[in-house]
């Protein structure tokens, strides 16, 4: 896959995770991650997934995709917290 477009089927175009206690980008199987990835698969649409991209692999500064980003950032926080990294 390319950085440029987005795809389902890219796993780099999944949010990513860095423990900050370790600076390991949490892998796949961590509990963190696993709630994370159902919420983004059965939670966000097509259209969000892609703002999500724009964001954070293509530097988009449009207004309305930098709010989207942040409601993704806000449930991707709130999900740590139920699911704290182990």
């Amino acid at each position: 896959m390319s950085r440029e477009k987005f795809s389902d089927h890219c796993e780099g175009c999944r949010p990513a995770i860095v423990d900050y206690t370790n600076n390991r980008i949490l892998l796949p199987d961590n509990p963190a991650m696993i709630a994370i990835n159902k919420w983004w698969t059965t939670r966000t649409t097509y259209k969000q997934r892609e703002i999500w991209h724009a964001v954070t692999c293509l530097n988009s500064r449009v207004p309305s995709h930098l709010r989207i980003a942040g409601e993704i950032a806000d449930k991707i926080s709130a999900i740590l917290k139920e699911h704290p990294p182990t």
